[in-house]
């Protein structure tokens, strides 16, 4: 939560405000202080210096690395599990390094729509004025 309101307020001392009534308000849901700080003071230091992030960050693989295949789904459709050990099976090439004469995709996600129901095929989003009622001639 901390990172999130470092993102969203420009100004440090917005940042500490909202910090604080995040604090006092742990604290006033039966939080302790010695359990607050060392949580809030780690999570700081984070966010100054990002390069003391966990493993996880430093593993992060690029979008190069990635391989999506997005289809709408369809119940009937062949399971991702299935999808995803053909892909193991056939697609080794492109999983070797570029150097290699691969793609080097490291990661394959099957990522699925929802497909258009009436209500979206009938309802339009957008608002639409009437010839001759345009707001500008009101304003």
């Amino acid at each position: 939560m901390l990172r999130r309101y470092h993102r969203q307020n420009t100004k440090e001392e917005d940042y500490w405000k909202v910090s604080m009534r995040l604090y006092n308000h742990l604290k006033d849901r039966g939080w302790t202080r010695q359990q607050l700080e060392p949580m809030f003071v780690t999570a700081h230091n984070k966010i100054i210096d990002p390069d003391q992030t966990n493993t996880k960050q430093t593993n992060e693989i690029s979008n190069r690395e990635i391989a999506i295949l997005h289809m709408e789904y369809n119940k009937f459709d062949i399971p991702r599990w299935e999808i995803r050990s053909i892909w193991n099976e056939t697609c080794s090439l492109l999983e070797q390094d570029v150097s290699d004469g691969g793609l080097g995709i490291k990661r394959m996600i099957c990522a699925y729509s929802k497909p258009k129901n009436l209500r979206d095929l009938l309802q339009s989003a957008k608002l639409r004025e009437l010839e001759g009622h345009e707001a500008s001639t009101y304003f």
